[in-house]
């Protein structure tokens, strides 16, 4: 299904209003002219704009309506594609902490970019680049604690 850009200028928007009146209970830096606010409201002002425009734009070119089906919707290759995305999140959802961030991550991206076509070679090493970068990155750089699961005394 494809949605009209005036239906997701239209969220942009409520997602702005909502980052602006979240923002606005945000504390001031003490002895400054702004505080944490400032940021958020930045934006939530940018969405609005952004929205707007596409909202705009989505307007103008209503011929096809708010929604049309996609037909490679309908196709069953595509619908187990997406079956499979949504299903390997509410598995990491129920299993990550007693597997691990790393092992899950690791045959979850292989078996998405299996079923995306990839060679097995390319797709195992590609999957074990990105989890161990994404581990790094979230988990030294951002300081995001991911579940360890089996590999708790390893790292």
């Amino acid at each position: 299904m494809r949605l009209n850009d005036a239906v997701f200028g239209l969220f942009f928007i409520a997602l702005g209003l909502t980052m602006i009146l979240i923002a606005r209970g945000f504390p001031a830096f003490p002895g400054q002219p702004y505080g944490a606010a400032l940021l958020p409201s930045l934006l939530g002002a940018g969405f609005i704009i952004c929205g707007g425009l596409l909202s705009i734009r989505g307007w103008r070119a209503r011929a096809g309506g708010l929604a049309e089906t996609d037909p490679e919707m309908r196709e069953p290759r595509t619908l187990v594609s997406m079956g499979l995305v949504v299903v390997l999140i509410l598995a990491y959802i129920l299993v990550s902490d007693a597997v691990g961030y790393v092992p899950f991550m690791a045959v979850a991206l292989t078996l998405l970019l299996l079923r995306f076509g990839n060679r097995p070679l390319t797709a195992i090493a590609v999957a074990l680049l990105t989890t161990v970068a994404s581990q790094w990155f979230f988990g030294s750089i951002l300081l995001v604690p991911l579940p360890r699961g089996i590999l708790e005394g390893l790292f």
